[in-house]
Formats: C-alpha cells, structure tokens, sequence
C-alpha cells in the first residue's frame, strides 16, 4: 500500500479522475470510519464518535450525513435516500456535494504536486497573441494558406498556455504507487492480501470501490477484511458495498433529476433495498 499523503477522497482525485462519483461518497464514508471519526453500529446505522475532523471536506461530509440528514448524532442510510426524494432537499444536498468536492480539490492542491511554469505559460500566451495578430494581418492580403497556419498555431499555443501543468516527482511517485496497486489488486493471492494490516485493507477496499465500484463486488468475494479489522480494534463492521454505494448512487440521481428539471425521481443502483450479498465481508 502507499503511504498516505492524501485522504482517500483526494487521492481518487488526484490519481484517477477530478469528477467524484457517488461511490467516492461511500468510500470517503468508509475512510471517516477507518479513521474513527465516525462508528458503525449496524450495516444501516452509523453514529459520531466526537474526534475532530483532519479535512474541511470530511467535516462538509459529516454535516450533510449527521446534521442535515440525521438527528446530529447519528444517521441511517434508509435515511438518504428518503432526504434526498423530497425536492425541497435537493438544493441543500447538491450545494453540500458540490462544497465536498470544492474542498477535496483544495486538499489536492495544498500539496502542490504540479510544477508552477508561469512564465512558459506567459511566452505560450504571448506567441499564441502574435500567431492571431499575423493570421489577421495575412487573412486582410488574403494568403489563405499562411492565415490558416497563424491560427493553428495560435490555437496550440493557447492551448499550451491554459492546459500545460506537469507534475511534481512527487506528484509522478504518487500516481505510479496507486496505480500499481490497483493494478496488484486486480489478481492478488489470498496470502499476500492477509500480509496487509487491516488498516491498509480497508484503505486498499476503499480505494477500489471509489474508482471501480461497478466491478467490486465480484472482486470483493475473494477478500475477506471485516472479521480481522474487528478482531484487531475491537470494533464490528458490517460493509455492503452493494448497499452503501447503492444509497448514494440513489441520492445522486434523485437529485440530478431535479437539477435537470425532471419532474419525477429516478432510483438506480439498488437505491436502500438493493443490497444483497457482501454484507459483512469483502
């Protein structure tokens, strides 16, 4: 496993896409338990355990989830869907992801893994500038040929201005390590997955299920972490991830289905009752 330089949710940002889905939502969920900010007291049923926050937006999570869902100290995840069927809902929780995402982005961007390149940047702009001038200035004379060849140019250049952001060594270290876990994961012996601790585990589990989450569960059969992990910290776990993503693949698109002017919400992903097998075990 790598080291941890990043919470789960900014780590899945950084490594593997910017757009947090809602299985992000149920990893970052996993994480806040793994770190004993938050206690699993059923496979439905979760409950506050008072220690601090590390994030903003592990904070902006435990609001949305305790606070505005639940009754401040606990929440069940029956309870979000049903949040988030009523349309006078929606506003809030889509305001409450979009803020989550905000910050996990701002995580990412505190550790400075991109290289800053200002002034290539600047000569970028300034040949792209000069590349429009020329094409205008040919396209008056009408030398179609060369007007066509200034505007490309001007095109790459602004291109390269706006879009050119290399990483750090350590940003490249960062994303080799994920990547060849996930990889690793992929066709991983029984054995060396009983080497890891049952911190790294669920860290490794929660990863997965924020950018595989559709094929997990046919992964998750061979894995088996919840009955260590109690063992070793004396606390239960009950993850399904059929379930817990289910929730809020739900949400998502009861309230998207607002955002997008729908006059009905759709459920997908099982929604509360779509959870099957998995229960208790990966």
């Amino acid at each position: 496993m790598p080291d941890e330089k990043l919470s789960l949710p900014a780590t899945v940002h950084f490594t593997h896409s910017p757009y947090l889905t809602p299985d992000a939502i149920a990893a970052a969920l996993m994480e806040m338990v793994r770190k004993k900010n938050v206690r699993q007291l059923s496979e439905d049923q979760f409950e506050l355990t008072g220690k601090k926050a590390q994030w903003p937006h592990e904070q902006t999570l435990i609001d949305l989830l305790f606070h505005k869902i639940g009754d401040g100290q606990t929440f069940n995840l029956s309870e979000v869907e049903a949040y988030s069927k009523k349309e006078l809902n929606h506003s809030a929780y889509n305001d409450a992801i979009a803020k989550w995402n905000r910050e996990v982005a701002d995580e990412v961007k505190a550790h400075h893994f991109k290289e800053k390149v200002s002034g290539i940047r600047l000569l970028s702009g300034a040949i792209s500038a000069a590349a429009a001038g020329l094409a205008i200035y040919t396209g008056i004379y009408e030398i179609y040929p060369v007007m066509a060849l200034f505007i490309l140019v001007s095109l790459i250049a602004v291109s390269f201005a706006l879009f050119y952001s290399p990483l750090t060594v350590e940003g490249h270290t960062v994303k080799a390590q994920w990547k060849k876990m996930r990889k690793a994961m992929e066709n991983l012996p029984a054995s060396e997955w009983k080497k890891l601790t049952a911190d790294d585990k669920l860290r490794a589990y929660a990863y997965l299920l924020a950018v595989d989450g559709k094929q997990l569960d046919k992964k998750s059969r061979s894995f088996s972490v919840a009955g260590q992990y109690a063992e070793e910290t004396d606390s239960a776990l009950y993850f399904n991830p059929i379930l817990l993503s289910g929730v809020f693949v739900a949400a998502s698109s009861n309230t998207s289905a607002s955002a997008s002017g729908g006059s009905s919400s759709v459920s997908s992903g099982g929604g509360v009752g779509g959870g099957g097998g998995g229960s208790g075990a990966f």
